[in-house]
């Protein structure tokens, strides 16, 4: 079982911190655009050392790496950032 972070409030409440690489089903992995658009509300819910998957290779760091966003990370992630919604995958 995926452990699950949701984020407070009614926009945000679509967001959750998964552990691993993929999203449950009914969600997708945040884009690269709505990682920028939603930062700072994203950042909050990442623990200080995360780095979690975005979609398409894309990735988000915690605060304590100053919640970098990267439009590509080849690296294994432990966590994933995901929101509601059909896959982006290709």
């Amino acid at each position: 079982m995926q452990a699950v972070q949701r984020i407070k409030g009614e926009f945000m409440s679509n967001f959750i911190r998964v552990q691993g690489e993929t999203c449950p089903a009914g969600y997708r992995h945040v884009t690269y655009v709505e990682a920028l658009e939603n930062a700072r509300q994203l950042c909050s819910i990442l623990k200080e050392w995360d780095i979690a998957r975005l979609a398409h290779g894309a990735s988000m760091d915690g605060s304590g790496y100053g919640c970098k966003i990267r439009p590509d990370d080849e690296t294994r992630l432990g966590h994933s950032l995901c929101v509601r919604g059909q896959s982006n995958l290709f």
